[in-house]
Parts: structure tokens; sequence; C-alpha cells
């Protein structure tokens, strides 16, 4: 597959153990210019990618209402952009299907009424000399997708390697009554860099989503598929309840060399099964302390603090954990504002200095 116009930016970032693809605030690499076509409020998405998309780039009107009412099928990179201030807003009722790059900045989506993964990975079949399919990225910048019943990418069980997954200043509200996992590739498929950078993670009702975080069990190892490692990076986010009755990670082997973790300045709250999250993106595993770069975390299980605990689960060292359990405004109404920390999500710190 040919790279795409807006991955080179994105891979510089994955490349390195521990960055997260914090940097990659416009995936294309080249000014965006302001859409010289008339997009009308009612419009379709899938029309108007059809009609106005170029050079792999379809440029949305600031504050554009539009729907999404059929399936959208890619077999090109494509980068949908708007603008983060004020962004395009779509209410949709099915998803994408795609064998190629994938990049949202600067949308709001509704995906309340779809009733399937809102990405899927295209099935296909393997030639004699293939291990995998590539996916350069998928990228989810300056958005936000609200309701989310099903997975938010789902891999259809095949053997994919998507280099980077990148979530970057933005919003993922999933619906947690299905307990759907958020990344899945159980059966086939798996992720060489997954990256959360700024950015909320959360499910409600609380005492619904039993779903995972990230899930390759019964599937290849990034080895298997013609990568050489595998990165999961989480900074500056908030994550809340993504999984209360399961590991937050269902990998199909764990504490090998080339899995690599890092989790910084970030506030964690309900999400793992026994308390554990750290341990749980390693599948419950202690692994290897060289693998782990932690530092500056809340996390919180049933109203108690563990970071410190959670540190010594993974065989590392307390780096700087800070201390005390947050109090959110209101989580269950998608409210996170804190005022007694500056991990997290930097949009929710109410006294950020």
């Amino acid at each position: 597959m040919k790279k795409s116009i807006f991955f080179c930016a994105a891979l510089f970032a994955c490349a390195f153990a521990f960055q997260s693809c914090d940097k990659v605030d416009n995936p294309s690499g080249k000014p965006l210019e302001p859409t010289k076509a008339v997009i009308d409020n009612g419009s379709d998405l899938k029309d108007v990618i059809a009609k106005f998309a170029k050079d792999g780039v379809v440029t949305l009107p600031a504050g554009v209402e539009l729907t999404l009412n059929e399936e959208i099928s890619l077999d090109k990179d494509l980068y949908i952009v708007s603008d983060r201030e004020n962004p395009a807003k779509i209410t949709a009722k099915a998803g994408f299907i795609t064998n190629s790059s994938l990049s949202f900045d600067g949308v709001d989506i509704d995906a309340s009424a779809i009733k399937k993964p809102f990405i899927q990975l295209t099935a296909f079949t393997l030639g004699s000399d293939e291990v995998s399919k590539k996916i350069d990225l998928i990228a989810f910048i300056g958005s936000k997708i609200s309701g989310l019943k099903y997975q938010f990418i789902y891999a259809n069980k095949q053997s994919y390697l998507v280099d980077c997954i990148n979530v970057q200043k933005s919003i993922i509200a999933i619906d947690g009554a299905n307990k759907k996992t958020t990344f899945d590739f159980n059966g086939g498929g798996n992720v060489a860099f997954l990256g959360i950078d700024e950015s909320t993670i959360y499910s409600v009702p609380t005492v619904n989503n039993n779903g995972g975080f990230f899930s390759s069990q019964s599937s290849k190892e990034v080895t298997d598929l013609g990568g050489t490692t595998q990165t999961f990076a989480i900074s500056n986010s908030t994550l809340y309840n993504i999984t209360n009755a399961k590991t937050v990670n269902s990998l199909r082997k764990n504490s090998q060399a080339y899995q690599k973790f890092a989790v910084k300045n970030s506030i964690i709250v309900n999400s793992g099964k026994s308390g554990q999250f750290l341990a749980g993106l390693n599948a419950g595993q202690k692994g290897k302390a060289e693998n782990w770069e932690v530092s500056g975390n809340l996390i919180n299980f049933d109203g108690a603090d563990v970071s410190a605990t959670e540190l010594t689960k993974i065989n590392a060292e307390s780096i700087s954990p800070i201390e005390g359990v947050v109090e959110f405004a209101d989580a269950e109404k998608g409210d996170f504002t804190q005022k007694q920390t500056s991990a997290g999500d930097p949009r929710w710190i109410a006294n950020a200095q």
C-alpha cells in the first residue's frame, strides 16, 4: 500500500517507544484551506465525500450539520477535517469500513443510532506471500463521538497490522450497555502503536460496562504480522469506567520484550479488574520493569487511590504518584471537571496553573 500523505508525521512520532502521537495536529502534513464547496445543512456525508474529497481530504464548513445514513466503504486514504472550535456535526446511522488510513479532525459525531462498529476493517484474503495487510494510521483528533454502542474500531477478525492509532484532544463517549471492547482486534489483527493523549474515554452507566479497552485475544501477535514492537501510550488523559469487570487489555501473549507501556499524568477511575489498570494493560501480568514508563498518575478504584500500589504490580518503582481521590463534577453526564490535580485531560482542569 502506498503511504498516505498524512501518515509521515504520525509515523515519526509513533516510531519511538513511550512517545504518543501527541504532535500530530494536522495529519495531512500540508496547510488546510477552507472548503470552497457549498455544503448545506442536512447533506449526507457520503454524498459530500463523493463530491468534494480532493487528494484524500474533505474539508467540512465549521458548524455544518450533516447526516450519515449509509455505510461508507473506503479503499483509499481519507482525511475528514473541520473546525475544532466549531466542529462539523454528524448524526450517524452508519459508520465506515476501510482497508486504508482514516482520520477525523474537528468533527462531532452522534453515534447513538449506529448498530455496528463505527470503524470496521475490510474483509480480505491474504496472498500466498503475505502475513498481513497494513494500515498506516487511524486518527481521531480534536473530535468527539458520543452514544457509541459498539466498537470504536473493529478489525473484523482480519489479519491487519495497524501501525498507529492516534486519539488526541478528543472525547470517546461509550454507551456501556452492550459491553463491547473499544479497540477490538480479536481474531486476527493487532496494533503496533496505540496513543491516547489529552483525551477522555468514558462509559456510562457505570454498572453496565464490562467491555474491554483493547483486545487481540486469540489473534496474532504484532511480530506475526510483520511488526517489531507494540506500544500502548496514555498521557494527560482521563479514563472513566472503561471496564469494571474485565482485564483492561486482553492480549494473545504478554510480558514480551517487544511490548512497551507508558502511562503519564493521567486520571484513571474504575477502569480495570480487581483494582488493576496498569497491570491490566499487560493482560494482568507484571511484565518487565524496563518496559514501563509511568509517572504522575492518579488511579482510583471504588473511591480509593491505588496509584502507588499499582506501580508495585508491574515491578516498577514508585515515580511521583499523585495522591488523593479525584472527584468529578458529574461523570454520569460526561462532565469530568476536577479541581484537585493537574493530571488528566487538560480540558477538565478547573485550576490549571
